[in-house]
């Protein structure tokens, strides 16, 4: 994969596009399940 992105620019920007959308779907699905317990510190 490293090899990709480093010779192809546009590989480079969807790969950053893909971990962007991913980590947002990822953080409201936790925010979603929180339960009191995951809320306290």
């Amino acid at each position: 994969m490293i090899d990709l992105i480093s010779r192809h620019q546009k590989a480079t920007q969807d790969y950053l596009e893909y971990r962007r959308e991913l980590e947002g779907m990822t953080a409201d699905l936790a925010a979603r399940r929180a339960t009191r317990f995951d809320t306290t510190c």
